[in-house]
């Protein structure tokens, strides 16, 4: 994500997402939530994994979409294309995203 980062204006009007953003599943502390989720509220692993997803795509949006009046595009590639965009000026973010 682009924690911090305003796109002010014109800035930031497409976001390209490589893949899915699914979180590190070997992470402890997921690990740790994933198990309190199956017990307490039997919701399985992938259910959660998947909806995680959604939203980390949806936030994505919110980067490019920040009002009613506004607008922007979102493309999803199902993976890396492996080509560089817009002459070194995208940046990369930790989701898998590319912001143009």
């Amino acid at each position: 994500m682009a924690e911090g980062i305003d796109f002010d204006r014109h800035y930031g009007r497409c976001v390209v997402m490589f893949g899915v953003p699914y979180q590190y599943t070997l992470s402890r502390i997921l690990r740790a939530r994933l198990e309190y989720l199956r017990e307490t509220f039997q919701i399985k692993e992938s259910d959660y994994l998947a909806f995680d997803a959604v939203r980390q795509a949806a936030q994505c949006v919110g980067r490019v979409i920040r009002s009613k009046a506004d607008y922007g595009m979102m493309v999803r590639a199902p993976r890396p294309c492996g080509r560089v965009f817009g002459g070194g000026r995208a940046m990369l973010l930790s989701s898998g995203a590319l912001v143009v």
